[in-house]
C-alpha cells in the first residue's frame, strides 16, 4: 500500500502523521462532511472531467 520509505519518514517525524488511502480518506471526509471546492476561473475541476 505505502511504501517503506513513506512509513519510515512518517515514523521519523515529530509531529503525528497518519497514512491512509483514498477509500479512507473518502470516507472520513464523508462521514465528518467536508467538503472541497476549488477556484480556478472556471466552472470545471482541474482534471477537466465534471464531477
Amino acid at each position: 500500500m505505502f511504501s517503506a520509505s513513506a512509513r519510515k519518514t512518517a515514523e521519523m517525524l515529530s509531529k503525528r502523521i497518519v497514512l491512509i488511502d483514498g477509500s479512507q480518506l473518502a470516507r472520513s471526509m464523508v462521514s465528518t462532511r467536508v467538503v472541497i471546492s476549488w477556484s480556478s476561473g472556471s466552472d470545471e475541476p482541474p482534471s477537466g472531467e465534471r464531477s
